[in-house]
């Protein structure tokens, strides 16, 4: 229901229609947090505004949103947004759209296509997907290389990654 109502709100497939996307997301408000989210996003000025662009629409609401349905295993809708918001150009989402390509989160496992995320990712600065860099190799992932994740993890550290900090403390 909420994939849908997002196609409805997006206007990409279908003519934007705020009514029908208003529609499946009150129908499944009580049955999914993410439709609850998504329907109180809506609402932010749709009703007086229909023609407004909304919220939602910015890559890092979408990032966010993401998130949050990643943490609810709302994992098609997850991948989705990042998917999205990482076509709008922000870096984070790359980091998370890759998680979803390991792990098989809404789309199927392709670990190559995971690290190939996590090094653009990289190179544009964002130190969590450096830092997953270095999980992934001392994991085994892409192939067991400590050496490699270890200068990943500096990376990431000396980037002000407390994240990959920690991790460097306890190696």
């Amino acid at each position: 229901a909420c994939e849908i109502a997002q196609i409805f709100t997006e206007g990409k497939t279908v003519t934007a229609n705020y009514a029908v996307a208003r529609w499946f997301l009150v129908k499944y408000e009580g049955t999914s947090k993410l439709a609850h989210t998504m329907l109180s996003k809506l609402g932010q000025g749709i009703a007086e505004s229909p023609d407004s662009i909304i919220n939602i629409r910015r890559a890092e609401e979408r990032y966010e949103l993401g998130v949050r349905a990643l943490s609810e295993k709302e994992y098609t809708i997850a991948y989705k947004l990042f998917y999205m918001s990482a076509d709008e150009g922000y870096i984070q989402a790359y980091d998370r759209l890759a998680y979803c390509y390991i792990k098989g989160y809404g789309v199927n496992v392709n670990t190559d296509e995971g690290k190939r995320l996590l090094e653009y990712a990289h190179q544009k600065g964002c130190s969590y997907a450096t830092l997953h860099l270095g999980d992934c190799y001392r994991d085994g992932i892409f192939g067991r290389n400590y050496e490699t994740a270890l200068n990943y993890y500096k990376t990431a550290a000396e980037s002000g990654n407390a994240q990959a900090q920690y991790t460097l403390a306890n190696c």
